[in-house]
């Protein structure tokens, strides 16, 4: 497995407890608040494996928006391949036309696996 390299990352704030769901990916959600990617969300990056439980109390999470990282994925995706958001923020392959992608995958993976990945946002152009 390949490990991050020149990570571009930012500290995001979360009322909510993500402790549960490192490495998915996060949306922008309320007032500078994040959450985890619904389907085909409109994906700002993916939360890295230092997530605090926000619930309580608002907590601030790295989330790495640019760069070489890892992505976990929410089924079989082959290496190369943009890949977008399911509904639990996991990676699956994005193959229509304007689907929103965070990047594209450096390594073939099943389900469950965390990947590596180049996080470019982008959206697919079919036509």
């Amino acid at each position: 497995m390949s490990v991050p390299f020149d990570p571009k990352i930012i500290a995001r704030r979360s009322d909510a407890d993500l402790t549960a769901s490192p490495w998915r990916m996060v949306i922008a959600v309320g007032d500078n608040d994040t959450d985890i990617a619904g389907a085909n969300g409109n994906v700002i990056g993916i939360l890295t494996d230092d997530v605090k439980d926000g619930s309580s109390t608002a907590a601030f999470n790295a989330v790495q928006v640019g760069g070489i990282g890892k992505v976990k994925c929410g089924g079989a995706i082959t290496a190369g391949v943009s890949f977008k958001a399911d509904a639990s923020g996991d990676a699956v392959s994005a193959t229509a036309d304007n689907d929103i992608c965070m990047g594209y995958m450096l390594e073939t993976a099943a389900d469950g696996d965390l990947a590596a990945c180049i996080i470019a946002r982008h959206v697919i152009n079919v036509a």
